[in-house]
């Protein structure tokens, strides 16, 4: 490990942690990344990565806090979700629309591409159901409307086997 700290691209080794990031269900605070909220079920992983880093030399840190449970942090994980799902689902709708007013056949693995977007936005959901109940209609609703679309986008007959 340690050699490899040498050698390894920082961006690479960035990359590596967002991925880690995304399976664990964390949801960015800021669009640039670098703040995310995590579900406490992932506490582990979260020690863990914050371990690994540690290996990575000077200027690679990672640090994670507990969030009291209060209205103010309640505000924070909305305000994030909103983004995420919300404007993820968005655009996925309006993508995946376009492409089918187009008549425009796709691969199938942009296929599966759209698809696993669609299972990691509907597992974010999951995940923050707690804490954004009043969010989840809409998101619920966001989430037919897409899983419709891509239903509809198989029936046309446009992915490209």
């Amino acid at each position: 490990l340690k050699d490899s700290t040498k050698y390894v691209d920082a961006q690479v080794i960035r990359s590596m942690v967002r991925k880690q990031l995304d399976l664990m269900s964390a949801i960015a605070v800021r669009r640039q990344g670098s703040v995310y909220f995590i579900p406490f079920k992932a506490k582990k992983l979260t020690e863990g990565l914050e371990r690994l880093m540690t290996y990575c030399g000077p200027g690679s840190a990672f640090h994670s806090l507990p969030l009291i449970d209060d209205t103010k942090q309640r505000e924070m994980v909305k305000a994030a979700f909103e983004d995420e799902v919300h404007e993820g689902a968005t655009q996925l709708i309006t993508e995946l629309g376009l492409l089918q007013a187009d008549k425009t056949e796709i691969t199938a693995n942009a296929w599966h591409t759209y698809r696993e977007k669609f299972n990691a936005l509907k597992a974010q959901m999951g995940e923050y159901q707690v804490l954004v109940s009043d969010e989840l209609m809409q998101a619920d609703s966001e989430m037919d409307a897409l899983e419709l679309q891509l239903s509809e986008f198989i029936t046309a007959g446009l992915i490209k086997t």
